[in-house]
């Protein structure tokens, strides 16, 4: 049987970024093996606010950090290198 990974939880209040902007987690709209997918709202200093996805990784344990991280990197790449309109 396979082993199931812990699942890391969004923090329950916004999350303070660079730029005076703010990321406020809701639901989870996904659930990989390694990791959830939850929609979140970006909202700027100037009241902009914009639905995002935001990938949330769940935590690695010692003895597997250098399996996981590798993969974790390439996963990263290839979602920076997507270029659609219906995709943020």
């Amino acid at each position: 049987m396979a082993r199931v990974p812990p699942t890391t939880l969004p923090p329950s209040a916004p999350v303070e970024l660079d730029d005076r902007r703010s990321l406020l987690f809701g639901p989870r709209v996904g659930r990989g093996t390694r990791a959830s997918v939850f929609r979140a709202v970006i909202e700027g200093a100037s009241g902009v606010r914009r639905t995002v996805a935001v990938k949330l990784f769940d935590v690695v344990a010692s003895d597997e950090r250098d399996l996981v991280m590798p993969r974790i990197a390439r996963a990263i790449r290839d979602a920076a290198a997507i270029h659609h309109p219906k995709i943020v």
